[in-house]
């Protein structure tokens, strides 16, 4: 290396009368040692050096420059302009490294600590505060690997571990170097915040990730809880409890941060975070009034208000024009807002709900041997908030038997109906009978199920068509066994994706009722058992870190699904009414992707777990992080899908409510569905 430059003012004549003009700047140098982490290997022959001034706009500052620096044997030096520098380390193939605020005086040397060169790809970033404090060393970033909400419990608490932790610099500056490919999350702590993050980043191996923007830290939050009215039907106080939702995975994150009565209708939770979080509100009689997993609290609105308005439904139940005793569960069993009552010898029934509209029902009649009957009611209530509501079981019937592969009876089998507007389920008998009773008449599919795990098998399903007061049988129910299948989720780079959730549907044999979900483990494999006669099967990959794929596949014993990290914005707005179940007055939502029919639920945590919230049946649809192709979306009743489906035809030409468009990757689409025109039928139903 040469001596240190001083630098002066030159000027060289130029043809003419022009003179050339040049500013050369006082000079210092940057020194010192590289080492490899293992020892092995050969050092790189230079090292590249990115400098600039920390305050750009100041007179004199020194600009946006870089320099190339020789490597002899394990040292190195580089001339670079006198002043305070940030500066930027590169050697090629390694993680970048970074020393903020150096201070080079003219004609001096600054050695710097030997510089450890890293392999992988890293993270780098910065935090700041909401109210401009500064933030020092006592903070730290953490990343973890990233797996969507509704993970397996068990596989997001393994995975709830840091890979690597460090403390922040000057300026709240921070970077994770050496990193494996893949998808996590970023947290960022410091003493007088709440922890902030951010989710999924993508890093690839040999990489750097800048993120765009700094972290923000907020201050710890008060949130006012609020349910109006302040006490139940009873003059009772609302049973409330409130937990946040885990970023890693589907449940709460451990206690709750607030569970019990609420004193008229109003409590403080302090020492909060923004976040998501779980909502219930019972009253005290045990019924759920209110239930949301996905009530989102900012800092610029930290409040969770709850309104109920309390219908009071009364009526009668009855079996054709009988009435019967038995208990209705308004929501079902296990519906997120739910309430039951039981009705008398007459069928009278009377009860309270928090609001009125369409509601999912079970109906339980012991005398007639009926239990967990389905069906969607309409509640209208009048300007007194009350409500009359009669329940008509239908007389409707399908009869059959079920049976193994060699003909003999199968007895408690699980039996499943569905249609357009139908639900039932039941057992089969020791003789293998079954019968399904007191479900709307229209098409419907027939399918049964026994077992679990190893031993669980599957029949295909029966199409039917019923009307009320004919019995429709005898339908054979044949269960098939299973067998167990392996298979993997890859990035392109052929690193394996854990958490990935992995929805199978058998297509080939046609309507095999067959199906299974895993997830991946953290080498990218998953479990799942399927028909031991499959042949082609739909495959929704939700992958985290990458966009939702769909894929039709054969069937193997050995499945691998590349994902992409390409993906799309997908907006889905709807004309007329909608509906997360099927009704003959609204119809249900059915979007596709490549043809492949996707679940609303699996559409519904995906865009959840990414930060985006709607609830099921909203009018407008927003689902972060598609994976590029062809989409459709339509509005159809449930026997207007099963006919499209079955006859395998184009959607959009069986369906005028349907419409299509293509995905880029990297863009946004929007899908508008018209309004579906009700049939004379419907109408008059």
């Amino acid at each position: 290396m040469g001596g240190l430059s001083r630098s002066r003012r030159q000027s060289f004549e130029a043809s003419g009368d022009t003179q050339l003009h040049f500013l050369t700047r006082p000079a210092g140098r940057l020194s010192g040692t590289l080492k490899l982490l293992d020892g092995k290997g050969k050092l790189p022959s230079s090292l590249e050096i990115r400098f600039s001034s920390p305050e750009p706009l100041r007179s004199g500052a020194v600009p946006t420059s870089r320099a190339r620096c020789p490597v002899e044997e394990d040292k190195w030096s580089c001339d670079v302009p006198a002043g305070l520098l940030d500066a930027e380390f590169r050697v090629a193939g390694y993680v970048p490294m970074y020393e903020f605020g150096v201070e080079v005086k003219p004609a001096s040397v600054v050695h710097f600590a030997p510089f450890d060169l890293k392999e992988g790809g890293s993270l780098v970033g910065r935090a700041e505060s909401i109210d401009g404090e500064l933030l020092t060393s006592e903070g730290s970033a953490r990343l973890f690997p990233f797996v969507p909400r509704g993970a397996d419990t068990g596989l997001a608490q393994r995975l709830a571990k840091p890979v690597l932790e460090v403390p922040l610099q000057g300026d709240g500056f921070f970077q994770l170097a050496g990193l494996a490919s893949g998808a996590y999350v970023l947290e960022v702590a410091h003493p007088g915040f709440v922890e902030a993050r951010e989710f999924p980043l993508e890093v690839w191996d040999s990489a750097e990730v800048r993120l765009k923007a700094p972290i923000t830290l907020y201050r710890p939050l008060e949130i006012e809880v609020l349910v109006e009215p302040p006490e139940d039907w009873r003059g009772k106080p609302w049973q409330v409890s409130v937990s946040r939702m885990s970023d890693l995975s589907g449940s709460a994150d451990g206690d709750s941060a607030f569970r019990g009565a609420l004193a008229q209708g109003r409590t403080v939770l302090e020492n909060q975070a923004p976040g998501t979080f779980l909502v219930k509100v019972q009253d005290s009689l045990g019924n759920q009034m209110f239930g949301r997993p996905d009530v989102m609290v900012t800092a610029a609105d930290p409040r969770i208000a709850v309104t109920l308005d309390l219908v009071i439904v009364r009526g009668e139940l009855l079996y054709g024009e009988e009435p019967v005793e038995g208990t209705i569960w308004f929501g079902g069993r296990s519906g997120i807002s739910r309430a039951h009552t039981p009705t008398d010898r007459d069928g009278a029934f009377i009860g309270v709900l928090p609001e009125d509209g369409w509601w999912d029902i079970e109906v339980d009649v012991p005398e007639l041997e009926l239990e967990g009957l389905r069906d969607r009611v309409e509640v209208r209530a009048d300007s007194k908030g009350e409500a009359d509501l009669d329940i008509v079981l239908p007389e409707t019937e399908v009869f059959g038997r079920v049976v193994d592969e060699q003909g003999r009876p199968v007895a408690e089998a699980q039996v499943f109906l569905r249609g357009s507007d139908a639900r039932a389920s039941g057992r089969s008998e020791e003789d293998g009978e079954f019968r399904l009773r007191a479900f709307r008449e229209g098409a419907v599919s027939v399918a049964a199920r026994k077992g679990a795990g190893d031993d669980e098998r599957s029949s295909d399903s029966v199409m039917a068509s019923v009307v009320e007061g004919t019995p429709w049988g005898p339908a054979e129910l044949v269960l098939h066994s299973k067998q167990a299948i392996r298979g993997r989720v890859v990035s392109e780079k052929g690193s394996p994706v854990p958490g990935a959730s992995v929805d199978l549907e058998v297509v080939q044999p046609f309507l095999a009722a067959s199906g299974d979900s895993a997830r991946t483990d953290l080498s990218g494999y998953f479990d799942a058992r399927l028909r031991a006669d499959a042949q082609q099967l739909h495959a929704i990959v939700s992958a985290p870190g990458h966009g939702l794929q769909a894929r039709s596949v054969p069937f193997s014993e050995d499945l691998t699904f590349e994902v992409s990290a390409e993906w799309g914005r997908l907006f889905i707005r709807f004309e007329g009414e909608v509906d997360s179940s099927s009704s003959r007055e609204r119809g249900q939502v059915v979007i596709l992707q490549d043809g492949i029919p996707l679940s609303q639920q699996r559409l519904w945590q995906w865009s959840r777990g990414h930060g985006v919230t709607w609830q099921l049946g909203s009018k407008s649809l927003e689902i972060p992080r598609m994976a590029p192709g062809l989409y459709t979306a339509c509005v159809m009743t449930e026997a207007d899908y099963l006919a499209a489906a079955t006859t395998r035809r184009d959607w959009r030409q069986e369906q005028p409510t349907c419409v299509s468009d293509t995905l880029p990757a990297g863009g946004e689409v929007e899908l508008v569905v018209p309004e579906r025109e009700t049939s004379p039928s419907e109408q008059g139903s």
